[in-house]
């Protein structure tokens, strides 16, 4: 029966170790609107909303000539998309701090459901088993 209930867990085990590694790369961006000039000093990610309400991410905005370019990375290669500013509602910034604290508090949910989850499969043996 044990080895049955080991069988159990480790599906749910499989999925939120997935879901770790899936929300790992998910980043976090400034509530406020700032301007072109502002993401291009920035130097950093940038999610662009379009006056359509499309969503647009870029590793960076640069300034070139005059124009607006947004820089998008695939495959190893770099491609630059112009951005016409009459056609953009809002232009957020990446936040570093926020993306690292929702990292680490998603990394400590997901461990500590991992040790609830051994913890239940044992069921309750793993405590018993620990000696300080």
């Amino acid at each position: 029966m044990t080895s049955i209930k080991k069988l159990d867990y480790r599906k749910e085990i499989i999925i939120v170790v997935s879901a770790l590694l899936l929300l790992q790369s998910c980043n976090a961006y400034k509530t406020s609107s700032v301007s072109l000039e502002q993401a291009v000093q920035e130097g950093t990610k940038v999610k662009v909303t379009t006056k359509d309400d499309r969503t647009l991410k870029f590793k960076a905005i640069q300034s070139l000539e005059g124009q607006y370019y947004g820089v998008v990375s695939k495959d190893n290669a770099s491609k630059n998309i112009r951005l016409i500013e009459e056609d953009l509602q809002t232009i957020r910034i990446h936040d570093k701090k926020r993306s690292t604290i929702n990292t680490i508090i998603l990394s400590i949910t997901i461990v500590g459901g991992l040790f609830w989850i051994g913890y239940i499969g044992l069921g309750g043996q793993i405590i018993d088993s620990i000696s300080f």
